[in-house]
């Protein structure tokens, strides 16, 4: 057999689906009996909207397009535009003059934090009340820590190219994009159709020989010519530590924020998608995320706030009861699900270039292996696309040379 691509999430299968495009057959490992069916809230990104025509599947836009970021007992909500954004009353007058200035400013080489941009091209102003909630609802991170060049690649690629964030958005460059859904995993389920995927059959340990690898799974030993693995960097770390420990160490360094999910039935009156909360809120509420029906999912903890995971059930539910009471003056909620992610969402924090590195040298070492997961990627979906073409061109160069 030719390629074989070791995880079914989103990244493994948007590698698989390039492959099939260039006419491989991959075989797909999967550790879990089923992919859930749940329903996806997904940005509208033209390269989004063209992945669903090509799979014939539906992403209708939410109804409702407005985001709401809570600032000064206040929900503030706007669109996806520059004129509702300005005019939304998040930004003071003197934040206001700050963005009227960012073009003047130079731009750097170096890489840094994302508060250090925000602070050196606009405000502190503008980080706490506009860019902090935005990361929590991309990654859950720490503006601090986290990387401009590896977590927000676009606005740092602006900056190189337009040498401004305000050209770049008036030039079209750069823009938050409407929200659709893919109700009960239906981009998911339309990733999968025509996929040889094998179910409950975790990969133990992918080994090199004569050429080939060897993949240690439940159901037996398997040969392919080529993997590409598309696993959490623990997982890699895990699978892959015969072909290098020293590397296997790097990833299994690799931090995830940990946050504890509640599906919910919400009946608040929320006027946007997405309600989005800094943390001078003092909530421990982060993000909000609502349908085009009653179901809602909120968001607890994050990067900097993992000890949210040691609460019992009982006591999230009281501290749910509580901020919604105190930021919707109601608290008509039911409870569907707790779910708490130890490790949920990859970190690109500063010197993140090392672990790309790692995985760089990794594959060259051994040629035929190809690590194609989100945190090589990067964290949004667009990310994700753009890293699932390039890895199938590689791999069917690989297979062809």
């Amino acid at each position: 057999m030719q390629v074989a691509v070791i995880g079914a999430g989103l990244s493994g299968l948007l590698v698989s689906h390039e492959l099939k495009k260039l006419g491989l057959s991959p075989v797909v490992f999967e550790k879990e009996p089923e992919i859930p069916s749940k329903t996806l809230i997904i940005p509208l990104f033209d390269e989004v909207k063209a992945l669903a025509k090509e799979l014939s599947t539906e992403i209708p836009p939410l109804k409702e397009q407005r985001r709401c970021i809570y600032k000064g007992g206040r929900l503030l909500s706007f669109r996806a535009s520059v004129f509702s954004l300005l005019t939304s009353g998040i930004f003071s007058l003197s934040e206001l003059f700050s963005i009227l200035k960012e073009p003047f400013i130079k731009p750097i080489k170096d890489d840094e934090s994302v508060a250090n941009f925000v602070k050196r091209r606009f405000d502190s102003k503008i980080l706490e009340s506009f860019v902090e909630p935005l990361i929590l609802e991309l990654c859950l991170g720490d503006v601090e820590s986290l990387s401009l060049k590896f977590a927000v690649r676009r606005v740092y690629e602006i900056e190189k190219t337009s040498s401004s964030v305000v050209k770049g958005v008036l030039g079209g460059n750069l823009k938050l994009p409407e929200l659709g859904f893919s109700k009960d995993g239906g981009l998911i389920k339309s990733l999968l159709r025509g996929l040889s995927v094998k179910f409950e059959n975790v990969v133990l340990r992918v080994r090199k020989k004569d050429g080939e690898f060897i993949l240690e799974a439940k159901d037996g030993k398997h040969k392919f010519s080529s993997v590409v693995v598309c696993t959490p960097a623990w997982a890699s770390a895990y699978m892959l530590r015969d072909l290098s420990w020293s590397a296997c160490e790097v990833l299994e360094s690799v931090f995830y924020a940990p946050f504890v999910l509640v599906r919910a039935t919400l009946k608040l009156g929320i006027p946007c998608h997405s309600v989005l909360f800094p943390s001078s809120s003092g909530f421990r509420i982060k993000r909000i995320s609502v349908s085009d029906f009653e179901d809602g999912v909120i968001y607890l903890g994050g990067a900097k706030e993992g000890e949210i995971l040691d609460l019992s059930d009982n006591e999230i539910i009281t501290l749910l009861k509580s901020e919604l009471l105190r930021i919707f003056g109601a608290n008509e909620i039911k409870i569907l699900a707790i779910e708490r992610y130890k490790r949920a969402i990859p970190q690109f924090n500063l010197g993140y270039d090392k672990v790309l590195e790692i995985v760089s040298a990794l594959e060259s070492e051994n040629p035929g292996l190809f690590i194609g997961s989100r945190f090589v990627f990067g964290p949004s979906i667009l990310d994700s696309i753009a890293g699932a073409k390039e890895i199938a061109k590689r791999v069917f160069a690989y297979l062809n040379k």
